[in-house]
């Protein structure tokens, strides 16, 4: 027993190590840009040649002549302005194409290729945050959050909340993507569907008598 004791506490303290090790090893990703003019979005008046050090996507430090770090990606973008990365809290970075044909007819990787490059042109325009308010950005998102594509951060709502005939409200009944972006099927199509079956079944019987 206490063998097998000592034996369990060995394989976990060596792959604590290796753990440990492998963490170490990783090297950051380091960026500096230098002779920036920086607009920092509290100050009216812009920083000139500035330098900014970015570490892992995060910006680390601003200043002027800054050493770089060993490793560092030092880019020179004299004459340029930085700028804190803009945020759009209403998007919909679904739509690529119109609404009725992406809902209806459109093909699932059609939908997710056009939405890849609206996030990447997004991301081009400086948004670096966006927040999606209806459409079935979550795949998207995790493309995006996994390093697979480029985009902003997604802030995503999921499915519309619309009312019955609303803008959010598509036709299920012809439904190929609609049930992504709407979620469940609403109840007023399956309520309706069996409804104009009985009347026009009626309507039948009437017209037989006559």
């Amino acid at each position: 027993m206490n063998k097998l004791f000592k034996l369990a506490c060995c394989t976990i303290l060596i792959i604590f190590c290796s753990l440990n090790s492998y963490a170490q090893d990783k090297e950051k990703t380091l960026v500096l840009f230098t002779n920036a003019t920086v607009f920092d979005g509290v100050n009216e008046k812009l920083m000139t040649n500035t330098d900014v050090l970015v570490e892992d996507n995060l910006i680390k430090q601003i200043g002027k002549n800054i050493k770089a770090p060993e490793n560092a990606e030092v880019i020179d973008i004299a004459g340029k302005t930085l700028i804190p990365g803009l945020t759009d809290c209403h998007v919909h970075i679904m739509w690529n194409d119109n609404i009725e044909y992406l809902i209806y007819s459109s093909q699932d990787g059609y939908l997710g290729a056009m939405a890849a490059k609206n996030a990447e042109n997004m991301l081009m325009r400086g948004f670096t945050t966006v927040r999606d308010l209806g459409g079935p950005a979550f795949g998207l998102k995790k493309a995006i959050d996994d390093g697979a594509i480029p985009g902003p951060r997604i802030l995503p709502s999921g499915s519309f909340i619309s009312q019955t005939a609303g803008h959010g409200d598509f036709d299920t009944r012809m439904k190929y993507q609609s049930n992504h972006f709407t979620g469940q099927t609403d109840l007023a199509y399956t309520r309706v569907g069996p409804l104009l079956q009985m009347v026009n079944l009626k309507l039948s019987k009437l017209r037989a008598k006559f």
